[in-house]
């Protein structure tokens, strides 16, 4: 792996990139698979006889950096989809989804029900909220949490200092 970037969901909120100068195995990155969540990851792909070396990044998608002509697309199409319902990660990754972002719409609708519940009843005892991304402070002035129609879920949204 060449880079992660990882969220630490300890005390406090702490989002990182780690970038080796060469490729690395994730165990060499500062990474406690109980406090942190990957968020994505930059590798080089073991290389194929008489192919280039591919790189690949991402988190949700891929982006693969390679050489390509437009009639190896399908063959690649194909390597993409047997590693995507692939689960051999789980040999040598077991602790990789231990703890993960909750993206379920109704889960997430039902926690920010019982924040926005705890928020107002003044319960702030076990209330601890974190910007999700990275964000640069320069360009935040503020926050501001806006309750949205029921169709849409609450967020706090970050206030630019240009005031627009």
């Amino acid at each position: 792996m060449k880079s992660i970037d990882k969220t630490n969901v300890g005390h406090v909120s702490l989002h990182s990139r780690e970038q080796a100068t060469r490729e690395i195995a994730l165990a060499n990155f500062e990474f406690n698979d109980d406090i942190d969540l990957l968020r994505s990851v930059t590798a080089k792909l073991p290389r194929n006889d008489g192919e280039d070396q591919e790189t690949v990044s991402g988190r949700d998608s891929v982006t693969i950096y390679t050489a390509v002509t437009i009639d190896a697309l399908s063959e690649i199409a194909k390597r993409l989809y047997v590693a995507f319902n692939s689960t051999n990660y789980k040999r040598r990754y077991p602790w990789l989804g231990k703890i993960k972002e909750e993206r379920d719409g109704q889960t997430i609708e039902a926690l920010d029900s019982v924040l926005m519940s705890r928020i107002v009843k003044e319960e702030f005892e076990k209330v601890w909220l974190a910007i999700p991304e990275l964000v640069v402070w320069e360009e935040i002035r503020g926050f501001a949490l806006g309750i949205e129609p029921k169709s849409r879920r609450s967020r706090a949204s970050p206030v630019p200092r240009s005031g627009h």
